[in-house]
């Protein structure tokens, strides 16, 4: 599964293939791809067609700390530790 992220700024294009080969997953890393490739101090919009990722970023990453891995009914979060990253890169902006 392949992923594709745009920096409008200079219109370069970071893609690649994503490990494990999932939807969720490649979304996950075009978000993440996109912040590590953008200036901290730069303001940035993420533009998805994903509403896992959208609740993932927004809904269950704050969770991940006050509950562990382990969510629902003591089932493992799919890609927390994609998630744990997409966080800390997400905090080192804000």
């Amino acid at each position: 599964m392949g992923y594709v992220a745009v920096r409008i700024s200079d219109e370069k294009v970071f893609k690649g293939q994503c490990l494990p080969q999932s939807v969720q997953a490649a979304k996950m890393v075009a978000v993440i791809v996109a912040l590590e490739n953008m200036p901290r101090d730069e303001a940035v919009a993420i533009f998805t067609d994903s509403d896992w990722v959208l609740r993932a970023a927004i809904d269950w990453i704050p969770l991940l700390g006050e509950e562990g891995y382990e969510i629902r009914e003591g089932k493992p979060i799919s890609y927390a530790e994609k998630l744990i990253y997409l966080w800390g890169l997400a905090q080192q902006r804000t």
